[in-house]
């Protein structure tokens, strides 16, 4: 329950649960055949998958009509000897996503032969293309201690070479890394901004990367500072969902010139409305076609 698989497993099915024989039906008609799995199978009638409007479909597809608790995912802790020859094996076997295991582990463990391998393997140029990667998902799915764990791993010629590629992700690592602050011009993060929009600007960890490099710009009142918080507001329209994290909020709130900037682009939207709304009133005959546009 805690890898979130069942839950998963629900949504996926969750337009087929009209339907007597759907696939979330038939997998608990399944495991009923197995003892072992009963314990699961109860637990999993007091859970919601957490989906918005089924709060009250338990896991296995039925309606409690009361909502039911939400389990959060948690990434369960691999346990592996921390030798030398094992962190080749693994390597070799697993790749990126042992690397990812490698640091969590490095991160409550001081094995100096452990580290050394890490920081070996993580700084050689074929680790390069994969580093973007490990960055981000230890960003985002781990904690800041892994995070700074990662960083002090990555050697500085390595964290130039991504700024060097474009490769945003580097902003997780600048509140480890200041001196990274002291390349990066308004022009730089401009570019940056630029090349991320043009990556694709319904990714989420869009907005991820320019908050890590916010919060570090915003500490040192950096010139480049409003640039970012401008490219922030400019991504928020494609993720909504972000508007009710109060902790996001606070973290925006801090610039100095939040509601000044919040101001002006109120305004413009305005005058853009208003603007459209006389052009699609303007004709002889007002159609379908024009309230569509004004909407």
């Amino acid at each position: 329950l805690l890898t979130n698989l069942l839950q998963d497993f629900l949504k996926y099915h969750l337009f087929t649960l009209h339907s007597k024989d759907n696939e979330v039906s038939r997998l608990y008609s399944l495991l009923s055949h197995f003892p072992e799995a009963q314990e699961l199978v109860m637990a999993a009638q007091k859970i919601s998958c957490g989906e918005l409007m089924f709060q009250q479909y338990s896991l296995d597809g039925i309606f409690r009509g009361k909502n039911l608790p939400v389990v959060s995912p948690e990434i369960p802790p691999l346990q592996f000897s921390l030798s030398k020859d094992n962190f080749i094996a693994l390597h070799r076997t697993f790749g990126p996503a042992f690397l990812t295991a490698g640091i969590a582990t490095a991160t409550n463990h001081s094995e100096v032969a452990w580290l050394d391998m890490l920081r070996h393997t993580l700084n050689q140029p074929e680790t390069l293309k994969l580093l973007p990667d490990i960055i981000n998902i230890i960003a985002r799915e781990y904690s800041p201690k892994v995070l700074k764990t990662l960083a002090e791993l990555i050697a500085e010629s390595t964290a130039h070479q991504l700024l060097t590629l474009n490769q945003s992700c580097v902003f997780h690592l600048l509140q480890h890394k200041p001196r990274l602050l002291h390349d990066i011009t308004e022009e730089n993060v401009i570019e940056y901004i630029n090349h991320l929009v043009r990556l694709d600007t319904h990714d989420q960890e869009i907005i991820y990367q320019l908050m890590a490099l916010f919060r570090v710009l915003l500490k040192k009142n950096h010139p480049a500072t409003k640039a970012v918080f401008e490219a922030i507001l400019d991504n928020l329209v494609n993720h909504p969902q972000l508007l009710e994290d109060e902790e996001f909020l606070t973290q925006l709130k801090r610039y100095p010139d939040c509601e000044l900037l919040l101001e002006e682009r109120c305004e413009n939207i305005l005058k853009q409305l208003n603007f459209c709304i006389a052009e699609q009133t303007s004709g002889l005959l007002f159609g379908k076609h024009n309230y569509y546009i004004i909407e």
